[in-house]
């Protein structure tokens, strides 16, 4: 029976992954009416506008650019679309060309996860994030009692559903540990091309990190208007899906190719060059 089951892992979490692909595919396509109408009505008492509206202020400055609030909605649900696909397309070559490698099938499943529960609520996309923080790169727990962290990930990811508040607690306790965790798996377990493949994994979720603390940190100190509404608001959410891109790039790079750059030496280089 283990012998049948390992034969045919690999086509049974490519089955899998499939129908967690469709189901997300359907979800996502399913809220895009709901999206267009939102985004493409001007919202007109501020203390309600919704983070991807416009107030009537906002929709007249980019209307002396020429952009027109169907031209903004159309192009903030049409990059969203193109980035979940992204996500979709790049996790589909990772389990068709890698499907028997286990650390491949997680960055795979991650990419299909992490979109879609970023779309049902912020906090429930850290449920992916720590089971991805927890395997990669080779798959397993390390040390062997971080399971229970994923399974208290997985539960915290159902409570979501019932309380976001909770939950969001949850999550911010469960992936405090996650870091050092890889630290040590860093440094202690893993070969020089698995230490490769965590620092471009690391690359790509570090540059959407710091993209995000600066929005964040904007929002917060910044003398014009940032909230709800505002030009600037709708300027991040034209500027999320292009920074949440980062993330499937560097870790495709880092699954796919079988010798991978040295990420010290291109970083240095780069930072050379500016």
């Amino acid at each position: 029976m283990r012998e049948f089951v390992s034969r045919r892992g690999p086509r049974i979490a490519q089955a899998v992954w499939a129908v967690l692909a469709v189901a997300g595919t359907i979800y996502v396509i399913a809220g895009v009416p709901s999206d267009w109408r939102t985004a493409d009505a001007i919202c007109r008492v501020v203390a309600t506008c919704s983070s991807n509206q416009l107030d009537s202020s906002a929709a007249t400055t980019l209307g002396h650019y020429g952009i027109s609030i169907d031209m903004f909605a159309a192009y903030e649900i049409a990059l969203k679309l193109a980035v979940i696909a992204m996500f979709y397309g790049l996790g589909a070559l990772i389990i068709w060309r890698k499907p028997e490698d286990r650390g491949a099938r997680v960055a795979a499943f991650f990419l299909v996860a992490f979109p879609a529960a970023l779309h049902i609520s912020f906090p429930l996309a850290f449920a992916p994030l720590i089971l991805f923080g927890l395997l990669f790169p080779d798959g397993r727990f390390a040390p062997r009692w971080t399971r229970w962290l994923a399974l208290a990930a997985i539960i915290a990811a159902i409570v979501d559903l019932l309380s976001d508040q909770i939950a969001a607690f949850a999550f911010l306790l469960l992936i405090l540990p996650v870091p050092f965790l890889q630290i040590y798996r860093f440094r202690s377990l893993s070969s020089w091309a698995q230490r490769q493949q965590i620092k471009w994994a690391l690359f790509g979720l570090a540059t959407f990190i710091l993209g995000l603390v600066a929005f964040v940190m904007t929002f917060v100190v910044a003398p014009w208007q940032t909230g709800n509404g505002s030009i600037y608001s709708a300027l991040s959410l034209v500027a999320f899906p292009i920074l949440i891109a980062a993330i499937p790039i560097s870790l495709a790079i880092s699954v796919l190719r079988s010798r991978l750059w040295d990420i010290d030496r291109l970083i240095s280089r780069a930072l050379a060059y500016t």
